[in-house]
């Protein structure tokens, strides 16, 4: 074995979403449950939300030839507080221009919604790859008058408040393993 190569072959980069301004269009809100992290003031419990944003003006992208031509996407991870000061609400307050959010009645109304989103590249800390990422970790996601129809991939809206085993399997397995790692999960293998 060495480890110069991982089994399977070399992995093939992934695309970079352009610096600057990017029109986006929300297709997924998922409910990561909570997870546990080490920060350098010890251990800490976040709850966490996934979004899932594809590009509907950028050139479409090959990822699965079986699949052929999709558009690019990228997903912005929130640590789901309601506080005024997470990231979260400031992007959610910011898109719509309004001043205040009430998640648990608001949050399915930005899907399928048009946006705009500001994209830096950096070097990933973790691989030390280059990536695209949302610029202030999503604090500011822009209104967009634009239309640009429906998403191409499909709406997801999981909520693990409201599990069920179908709504879990149609979830990505990179998705579902997230979700596994979660502290919720044992419960939710008790209950169901």
């Amino acid at each position: 074995m060495g480890l110069s190569t991982p089994a399977g072959g070399e992995r093939k980069p992934r695309p970079l979403v352009p610096i600057g301004p990017q029109a986006a269009i929300l297709y997924g809100i998922i409910d990561l449950g909570t997870h546990t992290e080490i920060t350098q003031w010890g251990e800490k419990k976040k709850p966490k939300v996934m979004f899932l944003f594809e590009y509907p003006m950028l050139p479409k992208v090959t990822f699965d030839e079986a699949k052929g031509p999709q558009r690019m996407n990228q997903i912005i991870e929130y640590a789901f507080y309601s506080d005024e000061k997470s990231n979260l609400i400031k992007g959610l307050k910011s898109w719509r221009g309004v001043p205040k959010v009430d998640l648990a009645k608001d949050l399915p109304a930005y899907l399928g919604q048009a946006c705009q989103i500001m994209i830096v590249q950096e070097t990933s800390k973790r691989t030390g790859e280059l990536i695209s990422k949302p610029m202030n970790n999503g604090a500011i996601i822009l209104p967009l008058t634009a239309n640009f129809g429906p998403p191409e991939n499909p709406i997801v809206f999981f909520d693990m408040d409201k599990f069920t085993w179908p709504a879990f399997h149609a979830l990505y397995p990179w998705v579902q393993k997230k979700i596994k790692m979660s502290i919720e999960w044992n419960g939710i293998l008790q209950k169901f």
